[in-house]
Formats: structure tokens, C-alpha cells, sequence
């Protein structure tokens, strides 16, 4: 459970900066190409300028989404996880109720939006699907401008696909995550509500007795 966490943690930050990496550069490139495009390339393709605008509107939308997400995380103090309960009653046969995050660390996240797990969930949905929109838009511009044969433009098809790859990896291991712990005691508001990844989820630490393993 614990080194799950810190996995599922660092993959999400991993993913996070590719995320912003791949855009920061798609945005440059077109930015630059556009800038130096002769006026006779947006007449003989008038879809050029309508695709532009969309897939300039969609990356600026994703990357003010994730820099929020930064800023509230930079503010939020890291999570720290409670000890492993140790003390288990093995004559008896006890089991010991652990919570994974600490109280204290709770009270920290209030007024918090975007770094909460229902607010991801959300926000991740409808950002791949407006990209998903804009895949006749990127390809109208891959099209057209790939005919031009400069080599800087390459890096269009690769910083898209490496953002939208990103992004669709980083919603598919939430959801996973969020599966996984659909039995658990964190299941229903509180884990919608909690930050993303310090959810309070109760593990249950002991043996099973003699009679049970029998």
C-alpha cells in the first residue's frame, strides 16, 4: 500500500512536468512558425488560422489548469504518513486500525481546489477530451505546415503527442488508483474531497487466527 503511493505520487509528477514540457514547446513552435509565416500561407489555407487559434486556446486552458495545480501544491506542506503500526497482539490475534495520512496534514488542504481528487478527475476528463476535439485541428496543421519541409517543425507532432500521451497516462493510473481503493474505508466523500494521493484510507494490520487459517 505504502510503495504503491509513493509510486503512484512520483509517476503523477513525472507526468505533470511532461506535460508542461511538451506544451511550453508546442506552444513556442507555432508560436514561431506563425510568426514568420508568409501572409499568402493563411490565404491558400484558411483553415490554418481557425486551427491555430483552437489548439492556442486548448494549450494556454491545460497549462493554466496545471499551473494551478502547481501553486497549490507548492503551498500545500508535504503529507507526512503516519508510522506503520507495529504493536500487533499476536496471542489474541488483534488488528490494528493505522490511518495513512495525518490529521494535521488534512487540516492543511482546506481551501484547496484544483490538487483535490474529484476537481483532477473532473478537469483531466474534460481536458482530453477537448484535446481529443482538436486532433482534426493539430492534423490540419501538421498537414500543412509539414509541407514547408523545416526541421524545427518536427518537434509539433512530437510535443503534441508526448502532452496528450501524458495526459491521458496520468488520468488512466488516477482512475486506476481510485478503483483500487473502492473498498476501502476512504471510499465515498472523503476521498473525492482529499488531496490527490494522501488519501485517508485505514489499512488493517494483524494476523489471521489459528481457527481462520485453518
Amino acid at each position: 500500500m505504502f510503495g504503491l503511493d509513493e509510486t503512484f505520487l512520483a509517476l503523477r509528477s513525472t507526468l505533470r512536468s511532461v506535460t508542461i514540457c511538451s506544451l511550453l514547446i508546442f506552444a513556442h513552435v507555432i508560436l514561431v512558425t506563425m510568426a514568420v509565416a508568409p501572409r499568402e500561407l493563411f490565404e491558400a489555407y484558411p483553415e490554418l488560422s481557425r486551427a491555430v487559434k483552437l489548439l492556442s486556446g486548448m494549450t494556454f486552458l491545460t497549462l493554466l489548469w496545471k499551473v494551478f495545480i502547481l501553486f497549490e501544491l507548492a503551498d500545500l506542506a508535504p503529507a507526512p504518513y503516519a508510522a506503520r503500526a507495529e504493536a500487533v497482539d499476536e496471542k489474541a490475534g488483534l488488528e490494528v486500525e493505522a490511518d495513512i495520512v495525518d490529521d494535521d496534514a488534512k487540516a492543511a488542504e482546506g481551501g484547496h481546489v484544483y490538487t483535490r481528487t474529484g476537481s483532477e478527475v473532473v478537469m483531466g476528463t474534460l481536458a482530453l477530451a477537448g484535446w481529443a476535439y482538436c486532433v482534426p485541428s493539430a492534423m490540419t496543421i501538421f498537414q500543412i505546415l509539414s509541407a514547408r519541409l523545416v526541421k524545427e517543425l518536427v518537434l509539433l507532432p512530437i510535443s503534441y503527442g508526448l502532452a496528450v500521451s501524458s495526459l491521458a497516462i496520468s488520468q488512466i493510473l488516477l482512475l486506476a488508483q481510485l478503483y483500487r481503493l473502492r473498498h476501502t474505508r476512504a471510499a465515498g466523500t472523503k476521498l473525492w474531497t482529499a488531496r490527490t494521493g494522501h488519501w485517508d484510507v485505514r489499512v488493517k494490520l494483524g494476523r489471521e487466527r489459528a481457527g481462520e487459517m485453518a
